[in-house]
């Protein structure tokens, strides 16, 4: 089956993905309102780092999608996944959300099990390594996801979703 995910290894830096677990590690970490069982980052130090990785996606959703528009991010947050987190199946543009176009993770650590971001109409599957990204368009009811649940580790991500910059 054809479809628009993207994955791209060595996305970012083992120092950068270094610098984002430190950070996650020493900041004030908050259960996210969408699922509770994973702990975000919100705290000062995480918007440049975001904002500077997320300045690598925009090219990437030009070239490899074609989308024309400038794209904005509209939220991302460096994430903890602990042993025993999930998410659910669900889509990135539900209620609230409807503007979200794109979608993108990228791992920070992968001395963890389970934890495979799975997208079961596509049948694909990914358990990435440290410093890798998927991206996938999320508007609409496409691309359903879940993550399976953390064995054992931590899982350290940064996800984010643009929208369209108008």
């Amino acid at each position: 089956m054809t479809h628009r995910i993207k994955t791209y290894e060595n996305f970012v830096s083992e120092e950068e993905c270094q610098y984002a677990i430190n950070l996650i590690n020493n900041g004030k970490l908050e259960k996210y309102i969408h699922n509770p069982e994973i702990k975000i980052l919100k705290s000062a130090g995480a918007e440049e780092f975001v904002s500077m990785i997320s300045n690598r996606i925009k090219p990437i959703i030009k070239e490899e999608y074609g989308y024309i528009p400038d794209v904005k991010l509209t939220e991302a947050y460096l994430t903890l996944w602990e042993s025993g987190s999930k998410s659910g199946l669900h889509i990135d543009s539900h209620e609230g959300y409807e503007d979200i176009i794109f979608s993108f993770v990228i791992y920070l650590s992968s001395d963890f099990t389970g934890g495979q971001i799975i997208f079961p109409s596509q049948q694909f599957e990914l358990y990435p390594d440290s410093g890798s990204m998927v991206i996938f368009p999320s508007g609409g009811r496409e691309y359903p996801h879940r993550v399976e649940e953390i064995r054992s580790g931590k899982r350290y991500t940064l996800a984010g979703w643009f929208v369209q910059n108008v």
